[in-house]
């Protein structure tokens, strides 16, 4: 980067940055969520329903409180769908579809900052 693209990104266009975040709060939200739970997880392909709802539990005691009805609503409904996917053998773990939907949602994030900044323009 240009000494002027960081002045830029890091003087007015934090803003932009910070507004976009502000208006993916779900998604941002969600994603920390995720990925707290992800954290309680193994790394290996090793997979068991215990170890993801005891994770799961320990997340959502941690962040007790802190989410709102729609963060809450939407990491159940990724939670339904890892289980669903699992279960169906479609997935040979839950923590692969946890990892894809909390990348999809950052993604999703980080698309609308970068199309928010107009880099290159």
């Amino acid at each position: 980067m240009t000494a002027q693209e960081i002045a830029a990104y890091t003087g007015p266009l934090r803003g932009v940055a910070r507004n976009t975040f502000q208006a993916e709060a779900k998604n941002v939200a969600t994603a920390r969520f995720l990925n707290q739970v992800l954290n309680r997880l193994p790394d290996n392909e090793i997979d068991d329903r215990e170890m993801f709802n005891a994770a799961w539990r320990k997340a959502t005691a941690k962040e007790a409180g802190l989410l709102s009805p729609a963060v809450q609503g939407e990491a159940e409904r990724v939670a339904a769908d890892c289980r669903g996917k699992f279960d169906g053998e479609q997935l040979p773990n839950v923590r692969t579809c946890l990892e894809y939907h909390h990348d999809a949602l950052a993604t999703e994030t980080t698309k609308k900052i970068w199309k928010a900044m107009k880099p290159g323009g």
